[in-house]
C-alpha cells in the first residue's frame, strides 16, 4: 500500500502560524508588480504620483487587512508578539536605507538589489521553517539578483521589483496550499 508522507519533520499542511502572512504578501506582491510597470513607463511619462499612490494604497490595504484580522481573531493573547513589534525591524531597515540614500552613501541600484537579496533570504528562512517550495523560490531570487547585478544592472530596478512582486504572490499562494505528499 502506498503511504502518503512529506519530508521528515515536515507537517502535511503549512503551519497556521504563517498563513496570516498570505494576504499581506499578495498585497505587496501586486504593489511590486504594478510599481515595476510604473518604473518602466516612467521613461516616457512622469508617473511619480502614481508610484506614490500605489505605495499608499498598499499601506492602506495592509492596515485594513490587519484591522479585519484583528477583529476576526478577537483580543490578542498575552505574551504573543504583535504585528507592530514585527514591523519595527522592517521600519528600522527602511530608515537605515533612507539615511544611506540621503547622505549619498549608496548608488541608485542599491535599494533594488538590497530588497531582492533580503527577500530571497526571507524566503529561504520561511522555506526552512514551513515549506521547501519557498526555499527554492528564495534560491531562485538570489540567483536572479546576482545575475542582474553582474550583467544587467541597468535593468535591475524594474526586473527585480517585478520579479520580487511576483515571488511575493507565489509565496502567498504557497502558504495557502498544503504540501504535496511524496509517495513511495
Amino acid at each position: 500500500m502506498k503511504e502518503a508522507r512529506t519530508a521528515p519533520g515536515r507537517p502535511a499542511v503549512i503551519p497556521s502560524g504563517f498563513r496570516w502572512l498570505a494576504p499581506y504578501l499578495a498585497v505587496w506582491g501586486i504593489q511590486g508588480i504594478v510599481a515595476a510597470a510604473v518604473d518602466f513607463f516612467q521613461e516616457w511619462i512622469d508617473l511619480d504620483w502614481l508610484a506614490q499612490g500605489i505605495f499608499a494604497a498598499a499601506v492602506l490595504a495592509s492596515i485594513v487587512i490587519w484591522v479585519k484580522m484583528r477583529r476576526k481573531a478577537g483580543a490578542a493573547r498575552e505574551g504573543s508578539i504583535s504585528l507592530v513589534m514585527l514591523a519595527f525591524p522592517a521600519v528600522m531597515l527602511i530608515g537605515a536605507v533612507a539615511v544611506l540614500e540621503y547622505v549619498q552613501a549608496v548608488g541608485p541600484y542599491f535599494v533594488a538589489l538590497l530588497r531582492a537579496f533580503l527577500l530571497s533570504v526571507v524566503f529561504v528562512l520561511l522555506g526552512a521553517a514551513a515549506d521547501r517550495r519557498l526555499f527554492w523560490l528564495g534560491l531562485w531570487l538570489f540567483a536572479l539578483t546576482i545575475v542582474m547585478a553582474l550583467w544587467y544592472l541597468g535593468y535591475s530596478v524594474v526586473i527585480l521589483q517585478g520579479m520580487s512582486g511576483l515571488s511575493l504572490l507565489v509565496c502567498a499562494w504557497s502558504l495557502t496550499r498544503p504540501l504535496t505528499p511524496v509517495t513511495r
